[in-house]
């Protein structure tokens, strides 16, 4: 809810925050919670906003 309120208060375009369970990007998405919780490394968290999420503002043009 936060990340959504900043990006409201923002004025960023509406991303989808949400993750359909049993897909491929879910499963990414579990993994990269995991890369945090056991390494503190937000680098797989990173790539899947950029590749999954973000990469919808490239096709708004």
């Amino acid at each position: 809810m936060m990340v959504a309120e900043a990006m409201r208060r923002l004025d960023f375009p509406v991303l989808e925050l949400s993750v359909e369970r049993d897909t491929t990007q879910h499963a990414r998405y579990v993994t990269a919670l995991r890369e945090w919780d056991q390494h503190r490394s937000l680098a797989l968290l990173c790539e899947f906003w950029r590749d999954v999420r973000f990469a919808s503002l490239d096709n708004q043009d």
